[in-house]
């Protein structure tokens, strides 16, 4: 599932509030319950998201966890979203163009919309990277 809007992610930068306002596609990459492995559809679609980050300087990925009521669903979040931030590095992409941000991030629509438990939600945006 994807859509676009106008992000403004408040960060945590070196120390210092920054704000990104910039235009941003947001993508679902679902998980099965319980699960933490990036499955081969996940693949495709992470290794597009690659590719578009590299054909045009400006361009960065932001990657959300979901939000979790438990303990345990955080923990279960937070090791995906950094399996979805390890992968895009092993595509090649640098480190300055891929951001792990809160799930505060994702558009609220968005976040009511689907099973946000069992996705991480990247965020394609033009603009300065955070």
């Amino acid at each position: 599932m994807r859509t676009r809007s106008l992000l403004m992610a408040f960060l945590l930068v070196g120390g210092a509030r920054a704000m990104a306002q910039d235009e941003c596609e947001q993508t679902a990459i679902d998980f099965d319950m319980d699960s933490t492995n990036i499955d081969l559809d996940a693949q495709g679609e992470l290794n597009s998201i690659a590719q578009w980050t590299v054909l045009e300087t400006g361009r960065y990925v932001l990657v959300a966890a979901s939000d979790a009521n438990t303990r345990s669903e955080a923990h279960l979040a937070d090791v995906r979203a950094n399996a979805v931030v390890q992968y895009l590095l092993m595509q090649g992409l640098s480190p300055s163009v891929v951001v792990a941000v809160p799930p505060q991030a994702v558009t609220p629509s968005l976040r009511h919309a689907l099973d946000f438990r069992s996705a991480v939600i990247v965020m394609t945006c033009f603009g300065v990277a955070p």
